[in-house]
């Protein structure tokens, strides 16, 4: 984003809801604003900016993101029960983005006092209700996340993806179509 006004608004937007998810818990000692996303490519893109979006408006962050490119719940929670190294790691503590390969959900998790941790599901699946509840898969990501997070006053967010639009011709909106959706 190169409109300054819209990256204000986008970093109030952000801080908000952070806000709104920590609710009292204080930030470090230093009064930085710890955020880790668990995800895809949407949470890359979500994170990909807001370094330089929160320095602008003079907020220290550290950011991180655990990918793997089309990613569903099902998968973050297969790799947490078998601790697999399947994860991309982005962090963010100065302004560049550093990555480091083959890392778990554990490591993620544990590398810093995250102060908000957000979950996000793949978006061809985002509208099926199904994918959240089968074999109780949200639910036991959430404890696990809970159980392995290093700041207990850490609150957890939703990183909700956006629908597809109803021309796409992306193979997963007949999915969300054929499920009442779009």
């Amino acid at each position: 984003m190169t409109n300054r006004p819209l990256r204000i608004i986008f970093l109030l937007l952000v801080l908000f809801t952070w806000a709104a998810c920590v609710s009292g818990a204080p930030l470090d000692p230093a009064g930085t604003l710890k955020i880790l996303a668990i995800g895809n490519s949407f949470s890359q893109d979500a994170m990909e900016h807001l370094y330089h979006i929160a320095a602008d408006a003079g907020v220290d962050v550290v950011l991180g993101y655990l990918y793997i490119g089309g990613s569903n719940l099902a998968q973050h929670w297969r790799n947490a029960q078998y601790d697999l190294p399947n994860y991309q790691y982005y962090k963010n503590t100065d302004g560049s983005w550093r990555v480091q390969g083959g890392r778990t959900l554990l490591y993620g998790l544990q590398d810093e006092d995250w102060d908000l941790i957000t979950l996000q599901q793949v978006s061809g699946l985002s509208g099926i209700a199904s994918s959240y509840t089968e074999n109780g898969v949200l639910d036991h990501l959430i404890d696990y996340v809970n159980t392995h997070k290093t700041n207990p006053a850490a609150k957890l967010g939703w990183h909700m993806t956006w629908a597809y639009q109803s021309d796409s011709t992306h193979a997963a909106f007949a999915r969300a179509v054929g499920a009442g959706f779009g």
